[in-house]
């Protein structure tokens, strides 16, 4: 039986394309995706990648150059965790991330002739990461790298990156435990807070909401691991302090400071002018542990649905691109969950008209 092709998403380089020679080749031997992106757009560079991962789900991430930068990013916001194959990649010369987080099995391809990224930056990067699974090449070669092409090494440097993904290091921690009691107790607290509250637009009860929040952090934790328990009781919470007569005291009394800090960083400060309360809040939301920041995206997903109709397609289009400014902030605290966001961002699309923006509510 013939095994299945590899999927490969190829990110392309600074003057490169969707239809360049890399990308042809690896359509050869490969199943590849191959977006196309505006590459003076970094931010919307990084979008394009992560929804075409999102709806894909490659086996392998090959970067080249400006591209091998683009997954460098993806890999330490959370958004890919997969094996990655970096050519000459431009990182640390365009001034981003400057590590591989831990668990990411990377192999790096430089050439030793390369007069436009220095290989010590490939050097630098490879001593990042886990050791085991982060590996350089250095070739007799330019910044094209065209003899992996020429000779077909291409291909087997993506096949040996996948072998790579599969190191016992590079395995998936057991999904964490969560506790039904506490989920129980935080879901009837939130009902009792919420009492006849409707989700905005419809004749849904607003526990609704909060239970799908839970879901979204839940149904992530079992993909990428973090203190479920934390998680689900800020999910259950989230609005309790923002939409319900309910004191913080009686968070910290029922579910402790953990969790009442997590809840705090969730609500917008009505203090402040309505403008700014959103940037606060992800301001707060990225000091606190991870599992806060997975709360606040699995809230957007859950609330990027068919928008009320009175909605003008301003306001449409400002809710979208405040979803955006939530995945730049906070899409690192959880892969599958940022996948996801930006795979919501997208549909979302389809109610969006151009127009002039103004504030969401």
């Amino acid at each position: 039986m013939t095994p299945p092709r590899l999927r490969v998403q190829f990110i392309h380089g600074l003057e490169g394309s969707p239809q360049g020679a890399k990308a042809r080749f690896l359509a050869g031997p490969f199943d590849v995706i191959a977006p196309a992106m505006d590459t003076s757009d970094f931010a919307g560079a990084i979008e394009a990648q992560a929804r075409a991962l999102a709806e894909r789900q490659p086996d392998v991430v090959v970067g080249s150059s400006f591209g091998g930068a683009i997954a460098v990013e993806l890999i330490d916001r959370g958004l890919w965790r997969g094996p990655t194959l970096l050519l000459a990649q431009a990182a640390l010369k365009l001034g981003q991330a400057r590590r591989i987080a831990p668990g990411v099995p990377v192999l790096l391809v430089h050439g030793l002739r390369d007069d436009v990224v220095p290989i010590e930056d490939s050097r630098a990067l490879a001593a990042t990461g886990t050791p085991s699974l982060v590996r350089l090449v250095e070739v007799d070669d330019d910044h094209r790298l065209q003899t992996l092409v020429d000779s077909g090494r291409l291909s087997d440097l993506v096949r040996t990156v996948a072998a790579l993904g599969r190191h016992e290091d590079a395995r998936p921690a057991a999904a964490a435990p969560w506790s039904q009691d506490l989920y129980q107790r935080a879901l009837a607290f939130a009902a009792r807070a919420h009492g006849d509250q409707k989700v905005p637009g419809s004749t849904m009860p607003y526990v609704v909401h909060v239970a799908l929040v839970a879901m979204e952090v839940l149904a992530a934790a079992r993909v990428d691991p973090f203190d479920a328990d934390l998680a689900i009781a800020c999910a259950l919470l989230h609005d309790t302090l923002e939409d319900t007569q309910v004191e913080a005291a009686a968070i910290d009394r029922e579910f402790g400071p953990r969790v009442l800090a997590g809840v705090r960083a969730l609500t917008k400060d009505e203090a402040r002018p309505k403008p700014q309360r959103m940037a606060d809040s992800l301001a707060r939301i990225a000091r606190e542990p991870r599992e806060v920041g997975a709360v606040k995206l699995a809230d957007r997903i859950t609330n990027l649905q068919e928008p009320p109709r009175d909605w003008t397609p301003a306001k449409r289009a400002a809710y979208r691109e405040e979803a955006r400014a939530i995945l730049a902030a906070v899409g690192g605290a959880s892969a599958p969950l940022a996948a996801r966001l930006a795979a919501k961002i997208e549909a979302y699309g389809a109610f969006v008209d151009d127009g002039p923006l103004e504030p969401s509510p």
